[in-house]
């Protein structure tokens, strides 16, 4: 029996995704014949995938080759970014407030999918990297060598977020034993006064003849 391939139905996946196992479904099998590998995968549709291949052309998806029912099937499912708008997106990509480097960069490398940088790819990374951190310091640090690789300023741009981190942690800790030390000192220099203390405040009234306490008469 002829071994099938998972069915694919665009509600509940990803085109995209679906293509790679797709392939790599066919090279498992052994299947290399573009007729078989179209019935194959048109058994595999779902019927609203079905629907939609029977709208992009007026003959039976049967009739036509593997190539064209894969890029129909790309076209609707998975159509090319605008390479513009992709780029735009990506150049006017900095780095948020409290957004961590690595989320940044994560950030930065998606939308640099459908940019059509190629070649070039690992170099726009490095240098937008550098364009749009927040730290001033590790910027211009980076600016002033005369060759970084894309390896090279990620691991420093996050060296120095994690360096700046541990500063702030230390600078917070010091705050707070200096203001208990401050605390203590104080209350050191400015005792509790006792209740005799507060009796000797009072003003006496002690008659210097007799004795007695005339109060304030």
């Amino acid at each position: 029996m002829t071994a099938m391939p998972p069915e694919f139905d665009d509600t509940t996946g990803s085109w995209s995704s679906y293509r790679v196992r797709l392939e790599a479904f066919f090279e498992g099998h052994g299947f290399t014949d573009p007729g078989k590998k179209r019935a194959l995968l048109v058994s595999a549709l779902s019927d609203n995938v079905v629907r939609v291949q029977g709208q992009c052309q007026s003959e039976s998806v049967n009739s036509l080759s593997y190539e064209v029912v894969i890029q129909h099937l790309d076209n609707h499912f998975d159509p090319k970014a605008n390479e513009i708008a992709a780029s735009y997106a990506f150049f006017m990509r900095n780095q948020a407030e409290g957004e961590k480097v690595r989320d940044y960069i994560t950030d930065l490398r998606h939308l640099a999918k459908d940019c059509s940088f190629e070649k070039f790819l690992d170099r726009m990374l490095r240098d937008w990297i550098v364009c749009g951190i927040r730290d001033e310091q590790a910027r211009q640090h980076m600016l002033s060598q005369q060759k970084l690789s894309l390896v090279e300023v990620e691991a420093f741009a996050r060296a120095a977020e994690a360096a700046e981190t541990n500063v702030r942690a230390m600078q917070e800790r010091s705050f707070n034993d200096n203001g208990a030390a401050n605390f203590v000192q104080k209350h050191r220099r400015n005792p509790q006064k006792s209740g005799r203390g507060h009796g000797s405040m009072t003003e006496s009234t002690q008659c210097g003849r007799c004795g007695s306490d005339h109060g304030s008469e």
